[in-house]
């Protein structure tokens, strides 16, 4: 299988899915935002984000067309729902309550949210790409 540009654009945004997942897993045990829990639907679509996009980057046929639709489509889905549950809480400490612990906390909310933004800007832009170059 000869590989184009969007086979390594798809590695990338697994790896930066990956991230993301890691992030916010950290995110929801810090001290700070550990009381309002893990959102299971920001995980799954994270989650279902990545998978996709690692299945698009082996999947042949309309299959694998839909794979790179589903993946930026799931992780906006989820980026944007964890957003919803972190701003509130981000606004808070950097206007009431900012001390180290929480600006510790919210390093790895930021570094979540930056790398699913990513994933999201990249996996965009591999839908638009070949994953395999014509025979």
């Amino acid at each position: 299988m000869k590989k184009a540009s969007g086979f390594y654009l798809a590695a990338v945004t697994l790896v930066l899915s990956v991230v993301a997942i890691v992030a916010y897993a950290i995110n929801c045990g810090t001290a700070y935002f550990g009381p309002s829990g893990m959102n299971g639907l920001v995980m799954g679509c994270l989650i279902g984000g990545a998978v996709a996009s690692l299945l698009a980057m082996f999947v042949n046929g309309i299959l694998g067309d839909i794979l790179t639709i589903i993946a930026p489509a799931a992780t906006i889905y989820g980026v944007m729902n964890m957003l919803n549950d972190r701003v509130a809480g981000i606004a808070s400490i950097f206007t009431f309550e900012m001390n180290a612990q929480n600006m510790a906390d919210l390093t790895s909310c930021i570094v979540a949210l930056v790398a699913g933004l990513l994933a999201m800007i990249l996996g965009i832009v591999t839908a638009f790409n070949a994953i395999k170059k014509a025979n």
